[in-house]
């Protein structure tokens, strides 16, 4: 009855029994591989944002300093009254 109707601890048992345990020691390269197609683009938006900063730095290295605008004088107003209507 076990075998046409055996129970899941029984089917892994027989699963793990198919699948020999593989001792070797798996190596995993620590360097970053990228497929061709993206590293070429990942090195052409290195160079756009190469660009974009270069000219950035030129752009405030040419900037003129400017001297901020003096804050106008306080000038001070008179509000007017209005009496309460609940007042009594």
């Amino acid at each position: 009855m076990d075998r046409k109707c055996p129970t899941p601890a029984c089917r892994l048992e027989e699963k793990q029994k198919l699948k020999p345990m593989n001792k070797a020691q798996l190596e995993i390269s620590l360097t970053l591989t990228l497929a061709p197609g993206r590293r070429l683009r990942r090195q052409q938006r290195a160079v756009r944002a190469r660009w974009w900063f270069e000219r950035m730095h030129r752009t405030v290295d040419a900037a003129t300093d400017c001297r901020p605008i003096p804050p106008r004088p306080l000038k001070q107003i008179a509000l007017p009254v209005i009496p309460n209507r609940n007042a009594a």
